[in-house]
């Protein structure tokens, strides 16, 4: 294995090379697309600490909060999925950390240079969606369950899943596609 060093003499951080006689192949250690949602000519995105907002018309980005890293984070240990409730100003990232977490952050319409950054409310599970104008999905593969949550972060109601989290999976996917495309009709 090698790590090759550039020019400038520092080693890189987001690859490796293998090589042999046949040829080389390149290792990617870290995502190059953070985790990011557009909404009406904002770009919402996590880029280090913080969660940043960038217009499109007006070409300016500004962070908006900053949110949680972990004390031991590593390679690909940022937020992996974020999602955007436009009607809330709500914003849910999840991660791998914890083996599966998520973040539930509500942003005041008007917030202001210095104003104390919204408290996350946080909690476990593999993936997390808005399904609703004030309710999210969480799904939990450990319990093979589906929990749908207000923004209070309270348990609504639990669905079972029935023979492994396949099924599961694919409900979340499925009410995610039909949300994303009622959210594409509204816009138009």
């Amino acid at each position: 294995l090698h790590t090759p060093h550039p020019p400038n003499g520092r080693p890189p951080r987001v690859r490796a090379q293998a090589g042999h006689d046949g040829g080389m192949i390149v290792f990617k250690l870290e995502r190059e697309r953070p985790a990011y949602n557009a909404h009406q000519g904002t770009l919402y995105y996590v880029k280090d600490r913080y969660l940043r907002t960038y217009d499109f018309a007006t070409q300016r980005d500004n962070p908006l909060i900053s949110v949680r890293r972990a004390a031991m984070a590593g390679t690909n240990q940022g937020p992996r999925t974020l999602s955007y409730n436009p009607a809330e100003n709500a914003l849910l990232l999840t991660s791998d950390l914890d083996g599966g977490s998520f973040e539930l952050y509500i942003v005041p319409k008007e917030a202001a240079r210095g104003d104390a950054a919204p408290e996350a409310k946080r909690g476990l599970g593999a993936s997390a969606v808005f399904i609703a104008r004030n309710r999210f999905a969480v799904l939990d593969r450990a319990a093979n369950t589906i929990q749908i949550r207000n923004l209070q972060n309270e348990v609504r109601r639990v669905m079972r899943g029935g023979r492994g989290g396949g099924h599961l999976r694919a409900a979340m996917v499925r009410r995610r596609c039909k949300a994303s495309s009622r959210a594409s009709l509204m816009a138009s």
